[in-house]
């Protein structure tokens, strides 16, 4: 990388340091130390990777040819921000950053790919195997949280999740997705959205590989208290496993109930807040089933009519009221006829 913005005398400035940094190509997107993007995580959409360090938002601007110190590439441009830093990136399709604009300390930086040493293959660790039925899949919940004025737990709508893609060391990608409801318009907006990126025993995954009397789950500590019959939307699930976790908070006990089935998919979650003895519930997310909507789906307009085939006639407005004049004036003519004769 080059560096081409003048920088005032007098001023210490270190963006990049030489030497070894320890970079987590998964975990670390648009690092400067390894100006590198895994290709996965290139959409041509507005998103954001949340990964444990921080959230860095992408907004895409299309696919360009670029001239870069005397070198072309096919780039894919986007806008990018997060908590340090935000600005312009060229990307090449390989991942490989080719030209970033940003501020550093309140100065413009503009870093150019002067050269590369051709592609290097990173081969990550198969440290933990996730079967692939877990995540060649969409799982599709039922929402409910708390309402003041019920005093209950309400449907919210539904929410789809999807993993886009996974690590052999266990770090995956998690997205969920609002489910509209709103007469004609798309079920699910792909067009927005946030990717969760990490270990999965730090998300709040739709599935567990290996049920266990204890587990970690959402970065929580899990541990089962028992086997139970469950039944969910009239679907039966027998010697589900249920866990339980207890955390204190401000004088309050947050109470969270997980229940898996016996095949490791999480179908029921309930969180309970308990606070001088009344429990209060929070939040209640139901498995319906591994169902997907794509942004071709819409939901029923229910302002238009799709069937506008009727099994009659329709007469003019025009034609009625000169039929009902004439009918009219031809009964009472009728009725001053017979009234005459008597």
């Amino acid at each position: 990388m080059e560096n081409t913005s003048q920088v005032p005398k007098g001023f210490n400035f270190t963006l990049l340091k030489i030497g070894l940094h320890n970079v987590s190509l998964e975990e670390d997107p648009l690092n400067l130390n390894y100006p590198y993007v895994f290709p996965g995580y290139l959409f041509n959409n507005t998103y954001t990777l949340s990964i444990p360090s921080t959230s860095l938002t992408l907004v895409y601007d299309g696919v360009a040819n670029e001239t870069i110190l005397g070198t072309k590439y096919v780039v894919i441009k986007y806008f990018f921000g997060d908590s340090q830093a935000s600005g312009v990136a060229y990307i090449t399709e390989n991942g490989t950053v080719a030209y970033i604009n940003t501020t550093y300390n309140g100065l413009e930086v503009q870093l150019f790919l002067k050269s590369s040493q051709g592609t290097t293959t990173v081969d990550i660790p198969n440290t933990v195997t996730l079967p692939s039925y877990f995540l060649n899949r969409s799982y599709l919940y039922a929402i409910y949280e708390y309402s003041n004025y019920s005093d209950s737990l309400q449907s919210v709508g539904d929410e789809e999740i999807v993993y886009p893609f996974v690590f052999p060391n266990g770090i995956i990608g998690e997205t969920a997705y609002q489910v509209n409801t709103v007469s004609g318009s798309p079920l699910v907006n792909f067009n927005d959205f946030t990717i969760h990126i990490g270990n999965y025993t730090g998300l709040e995954t739709s599935f567990y590989p290996s049920l266990a009397q204890k587990i970690e789950w959402n970065s929580a500590s899990l541990t089962m208290v028992g086997k139970d019959n469950v039944t969910i939307f009239g679907v039966n699930y027998p010697n589900a496993y249920v866990y339980e976790s207890n955390q204190s908070v401000n004088n309050s006990t947050i109470v969270r109930e997980v229940t898996f089935n016996s095949s490791g998919v999480l179908i029921d979650q309930v969180v309970t807040v308990v606070h001088n003895g009344l429990s209060t519930p929070e939040f209640e997310a139901k498995y319906i089933g591994n169902i997907f909507y794509n942004n071709s789906e819409t939901y029923p307009n229910f302002q238009t009519f799709s069937d506008t085939n009727l099994p009659f006639s329709v007469v003019s407005p025009s034609t009625s009221l000169a039929v009902a004049i004439i009918i009219t004036i031809a009964i009472a003519a009728i009725l001053v006829l017979l009234h005459r004769r008597d």
